[in-house]
This record gives structure tokens, sequence and C-alpha cells, in this order.
């Protein structure tokens, strides 16, 4: 995202956030719709696998392939 012309540019991370340091950007940003981090924050499941991995999806082991997953 870029605030205002030829105005700094924020760069969305992996994850879909946007890390801003400045506190006036933050707010423009607010104003065009964008949320906190942690306003809608949720606990997800995982499942580890015996390889040490862990998997957000129970059916195998994205690393290894293994099966027998066990839930945190």
């Amino acid at each position: 995202m870029q605030i205002g012309e030829g105005g700094p540019v924020y760069p969305q991370q992996r994850d879909g956030t946007i890390h801003v340091e400045n506190k006036r950007h933050e707010r423009l940003l607010r104003q065009v719709g964008a949320t906190p981090a942690g306003m809608f924050a949720h606990r997800a499941r995982g499942w580890r696998c015996a390889c040490g991995h862990l998997s957000y999806f129970a059916d195998r082991c994205g690393r290894c392939g293994g099966i027998d997953l066990h839930e945190e």
C-alpha cells in the first residue's frame, strides 16, 4: 500500500499483514479499511508430525508425508 502520491510504500507480508511504524500512516490506513493485526486474532489448531513439523492440516505432514499426526 502507498500512503498518498509519492509517499512511502508498505509491502504486504507473507501472512497478509502490513507493518507500519508511523502512527499517522497507521491512522490513514485505518481510514481506508485496514484493521489492527490483533483485532481478529484466533488460535489455530495444529498437528505435530513425528518428524517435528507442525501442520495445520490433519491429513498428512507437508514435510515428510507422514500420516501419524498428533493434535497440539
